[in-house]
């Protein structure tokens, strides 16, 4: 993700999404932190929203305009702006599924300003709100992800729902027995909505372009979007059984994690134990997952594709688990050794420790370090391997000096470790300071740090409460860690990560590098296999299996794919036979990238680097089949194009065809900053199918 200015949206009191219910109730350390940079405070404080909380607050998983799908919303001082969008197109490069607001609903009169909302709570997907007035009156709010309906429940208070698009064309009460005012259609130019009063009747007539109550009133309203006829049977059916939020635990057994999602339910009106069946909506990579899940017959077009109803109070999802760890799984081919260990000495006799001036640049150096130490050691070179941990060591110890600039600094205006150069630019280290990026550039941190400790322990000892710290700033698990909030960029109803922290160019919420969001959590998983904390590397194996489950539902594109497939996100074949995402938004999925040029290239390398031993469960054979000859044209052309981008494709290929792999990575010498020569050959050559790939 990039940016350019600060989500005012955010800071002024959007909708916030954190962990206060699971995943686990352990976290890795809960020790203060006392980091060799110091504290500071990023000018971007939280708002009022958040003012009956105190940190760690979330950064990254949040709703801003989009959400929580199927609807987008956002909180206005009218009350809670919502809609869902009629309008998919692509324009060649992009999926877009346009802001489609509808409707406000909230207190009639309410006063125009930020103080009079606020989060009551929130978990790892939902967030609860609350509009109030001066005369005690409120309306109160859960948002959860995949449900069909609004809910908004009001006491004491006169009501208003304001049309946001176009006039009211229609408003009337459906008849149901002897009840008359429980169930209306309200429709306007986004379309028609069923609203439901449950709990008790409530008297709305229609004023300019708002319907509102003459009293104050006690009750729920549900609204749902009609986009077919044969949905009201089923909108019917479950509207008394409202979220208000879920329990989220996970195990792993072997090589499976399974997730439980416990959704609290309420009855209609906030009474009984919530028991009605509970009707959500589910994404193509929920359905991959969900264990005997029951269907309805409702589906919306998202930007992810069809949501499809679900049935149940609790969903049950697995994912299969990968072992991943230092060393690829099967040794180098013995063709190649001669020329891997004569590149390695050349790698190695050219790094030197760099001075670390900001964390992604010389995270990306370090990684790429780290992978000749664990590759060196992996051919018997020892002498290699130490030479290249003596000068990592000396390259991370300028982030334990606390004279170094920039320094490593625990921010204390949301809870996390930043660059601290950053606090009131959001141009330093990609804004890392605003909490953007911090899986990138952390994931390389500790995958180097992890090297280092592999091989002296004393060092790993020494520097064991730095470290842990910055695990725990994208890795902590539990809610009850006092200064980091759970998996700052997880996002675990999306299936992926959100590179976007609380300063975003692109809008709402984005990601760009599904590669190094994966390189995150490989970076995590490693620091704890040296750290020798079982639970902590179980949820990096289960984050690195959801992110890559992810990447290849939604940045890697298939043009074989049927466009009639459900579980296919994309049916525009002309979409499909770009190869692959550059950028996943809330409302917009393309194949470019903010921050390189656009070209084939770069937009798929940017998926694919680093390249690491995760490369050998993230690169699927059928994407790397389309993309290797999407790309060709561009392979052809090194002198506008370069060889960096293209060497990690090279390698990539190699679960296709190490051949070729082998073929055209031989013919370059630029490899980039952050890959190299034995990196690449070693990926080539550790491959299924690479006997005598070397002598060919």
């Amino acid at each position: 993700m990039r940016l350019t200015h600060l989500i005012t949206k955010i800071l002024a009191g959007a909708l916030l999404v954190s962990a206060s219910s699971g995943p686990s109730d352990t976290p890795i350390s809960t020790s203060e932190p006392n980091l060799p940079g110091g504290k500071v405070a990023v000018d971007a404080a939280p708002g009022p929203f958040l003012k009956d909380f105190k940190l760690p607050y979330p950064t990254d998983s949040c709703i801003v305009v989009a959400g929580p799908f199927p609807f987008q919303s956002a909180t206005l001082n009218a009350g809670l702006n919502f809609g869902i969008s009629q309008h998919r197109d692509f324009d060649g490069v992009s999926i877009h599924v346009n802001s489609q607001m509808d409707w406000t609903v909230g207190l009639s009169g309410a006063p125009d300003d930020l103080n009079h909302r606020k989060a009551v709570s929130w978990d790892t997907q939902t967030v609860c709100l609350q509009y109030f007035d001066d005369a005690q009156a409120t309306m109160d709010s859960c948002l959860v992800p995949g449900s069909p309906y609004i809910t908004a429940d009001f006491k004491n208070a006169k009501v208003a729902i304001t049309s946001t698009n176009g006039g009211i064309s229609s408003f009337e009460w459906s008849k149901n027995g002897n009840m008359t005012r429980t169930k209306a259609r309200l429709v306007n130019s986004g379309g028609t909505y069923l609203l439901y009063a449950l709990g008790a009747d409530i008297d709305l007539a229609v004023d300019g372009s708002s319907i509102v109550s003459s009293q104050p009133y006690t009750g729920t309203l549900r609204f749902a979007m009609l986009n077919e006829t044969s949905q009201e049977a089923v909108f019917d059916k479950y509207a008394s059984a409202i979220p208000t939020g879920l329990d989220f635990s996970y195990k792993v057994s072997g090589d499976t994690s399974t997730q439980t999602w416990k959704y609290n339910v309420t009855a209609a009106g906030g009474s009984g134990n919530g028991t009605d069946d509970l009707l959500l909506m589910s994404w193509p990579h929920h359905r991959q997952a969900l264990q005997n899940p029951t269907y309805e017959n409702i589906s919306y077009l998202t930007l992810n594709g069809h949501m499809v109803g679900v049935v149940g109070n609790t969903w049950t999802l697995e994912h299969q688990l990968h072992n991943i760890s230092f060393f690829a799984p099967r040794d180098p081919d013995t063709s190649c050794l001669t020329k891997l260990k004569q590149k390695l000495a050349w790698d190695v006799g050219n790094f030197t420790a760099p001075v670390p001036g900001d964390f992604y640049y010389w995270g990306g150096a370090m990684g790429r370090a780290a992978s000749l130490a664990t590759i060196a050691d992996h051919i018997g070179e020892t002498d290699l391997r130490d030479q290249v941990i003596q000068q990592m060591i000396i390259s991370y110890d300028y982030w334990f000096n606390t004279s170094h600039t920039p320094g490593m600094a625990y921010e204390t205006n949301w809870g996390g470790v930043v660059n601290g150069a950053g606090w009131n630019n959001t141009w330093v280290d990609f804004g890392n300071a605003y909490y953007n990026d911090h899986h990138f550039h952390y994931g390389y941190f500790l995958h180097g740090a992890a090297v280092i400790g592999k091989y002296n322990k004393d060092w790993f000892t020494k520097n064991q409460d730095v470290l842990t710290h910055v695990a725990r700033d994208i890795g902590n698990p539990s809610p009850n860690d006092p200064y980091y909030t759970v998996a700052r960029h997880m996002d675990f109803f999306a299936g992926h990560s959100w590179a976007s922290g609380i300063a975003n160019g692109a809008g709402s919420r984005d990601q760009e590098s599904s590669g190094e969001a994966i390189n995150g959590y490989y970076g995590l998983s490693l620091f704890a296999e040296v750290l020798g904390d079982q639970d902590l590397l179980d949820f990096a194996r289960m984050l690195i299996a959801i992110e890559i489950n992810g990447a290849q539902t939604y940045w890697h594109l298939y043009p074989k794919a049927s466009a009639t497939d459900i579980a296919n996100p994309y049916p525009e074949q002309a979409f499909r036979d770009l190869t692959t995402v550059g950028n996943v938004l809330d409302w917009q999925s393309g194949a470019f990238l903010f921050w390189q040029d656009h070209n084939k290239i770069k937009v798929a390398a940017i998926q694919i680097l680093p390249v690491t031993t995760a490369g050998y469960v993230n690169y699927d054979k059928d994407w790397m089949t389309a993309v290797f000859p999407y790309c060709q044209s561009e392979f052809a052309d090194p002198a506008t194009y370069g060889t960096a981008f293209p060497s990690v494709i090279y390698a990539a290929y190699s679960v296709v065809d190490p051949k070729e792999a082998y073929a055209r990575s031989s013919n370059i010498s630029d490899f980039g900053s952050g890959n190299s020569a034995t990196n690449t050959l070693y990926f080539i050559a550790t491959q299924e199918g690479s006997a005598s790939v070397c002598s060919a």
